[in-house]
């Protein structure tokens, strides 16, 4: 395979750059990455990440080491709210995650470079995943994942009590119910998140795919409350029925994650609301539950079946990797993310986080079948933007409240839509 040296590279002109980009996207379904810097540099690329152990950014790097044997990674944990004080006072910051928290409230996208100068092959990357990765024209990062709010179905329980795993809302309660009648507590999940999560891919559809209530709620207009109430008839549902009961919720962590994933192993949990992030964690911990290793069972995850129809699918792009402009190794940063930006490596990196692909060809395990297939939908959208952090938080702090009863579903609902309102001004 022929070495472009980094000396040779620069000296490229503009229109064969060029030309050599149209004929990749040309032959896009052949696209492989093939090395355009001396393969034999020796030198380290630093990143900083928010998580504490980024296994899946390891097997990425890995795959590169095939091609650049000699480039070394280092890696370090950084938050999102001290990430830009850190570039600030360390230059020697090669690559970086980004949130689009942190994009939208610090200048974190002043020390972005731009990707779109990069010559990245963003045919193998599903478009709309990337509505979060651009301000104006400029490309700061590339998603790592997908961040998608669901339910982890326990499927041998429901084959063992003859059940089906169901489609819709009608059918969702009916299978609740049996359930129930079975001596079962149904529906789980940490007290803070089963209702919010259980319910925000409905309110992000209803918000977004109506204009007439997207423009009310910014106007903090009350006719949009009928709309925003069918959604709060939902939870009153659940609750009035005993199909999640607060006492089991109660015992779940607050974060819903390591020992919320060891309860669900236990085998007795129909339903569990979390969002993906949760469901990464889930095949490392197998093999930690004594339970699930003696009696090992069948388990997906599914949309919250809330509609006539089916379920209110909703997908969001999940944290980015970005480039430092000041990146003392910039040319091989690029290098880095044109090989992260390929098909495979795309799917690895998800695969191995455990969260649905952001690649438009992609190769997800099991466990996302119905997530990338749904079998029933009653709406279907992709996050645009229109409903904020602030908004989700909102949503969360609502829900919550009206379902401890700190809030009349009145109270609740004008609550939601005074701050939906107050956020967008």
């Amino acid at each position: 395979m022929k070495k472009i040296s980094k000396n040779i590279l620069s000296v490229i002109t503009f229109s064969s750059v060029l030309l050599i980009s149209l004929v990749g996207c040309e032959k896009n379904n052949n696209y492989k990455f093939s090395p355009q810097l001396n393969t034999d540099e020796k030198l380290t690329l630093n990143i900083l990440g928010y998580f504490g152990n980024f296994e899946a950014l390891d097997a990425v790097t890995n795959d590169f080491n095939k091609y650049y044997p000699n480039i070394s990674f280092n890696y370090q944990q950084v938050s999102g709210n001290n990430l830009v004080a850190f570039l600030d006072s360390n230059f020697q910051t090669d690559i970086f995650m980004t949130s689009s928290d942190t994009i939208s409230s610090t200048n974190l996208i002043d020390y972005c470079l731009d990707l779109s100068t990069v010559n990245l092959n963003l045919n193998d990357v599903d478009q709309t995943m990337l509505t979060t990765s651009y301000k104006g024209n400029f490309l700061h990062s590339l998603p790592i994942g997908q961040n998608i709010y669901g339910i982890i179905t326990n499927v041998t329980l429901l084959k063992k009590e003859g059940l089906d795993i169901p489609k819709n809302y009608d059918k969702f309660i009916n299978t609740l119910n049996t359930l129930k009648t079975k001596g079962y507590v149904p529906l789980q999940s940490s007290s803070t998140k089963i209702y919010p999560e259980l319910t925000i891919n409905m309110m992000v559809n209803t918000i977004q795919e109506d204009n007439e209530l997207y423009n009310d709620l910014i106007n903090g207009n009350l006719k949009s409350y009928s709309k925003i109430e069918n959604i709060f008839n939902i939870v009153s549902n659940i609750q009035n029925n005993e199909y999640s009961l607060d006492e089991v919720n109660n015992l779940y962590p607050f974060d819903n994650y390591n020992d919320a994933i060891l309860r669900f192993f236990e085998g007795n949990v129909p339903f569990w609301v979390c969002n993906s992030e949760k469901v990464s964690g889930m095949k490392k911990r197998e093999t930690k539950s004594e339970t699930f290793k003696a009696n090992p069972f069948e388990y997906t995850y599914i949309y919250a079946p809330l509609g006539d129809k089916g379920s209110y699918v909703y997908h969001e792009p999940w944290y980015g990797l970005g480039i430092s402009k000041r990146s003392p190794s910039i040319e091989y940063a690029k290098e880095f993310m044109r090989f992260y930006a390929t098909k495979d490596e795309l799917n690895k990196m998800a695969s191995t986080k455990g969260v649905p692909s952001i690649a438009k060809e992609k190769y997800n395990s099991d466990i996302y079948k119905y997530i990338d297939n749904p079998e029933a939908i009653e709406t279907n959208c992709i996050y645009d933007g229109k409903v904020t952090q602030k908004d989700f938080d909102a949503w969360y702090t609502c829900i919550n409240s009206f379902a401890t009863k700190k809030l009349s579903k009145e109270e609740a609902i004008k609550s939601f839509i005074t701050t939906f309102s107050n956020s967008h001004k």
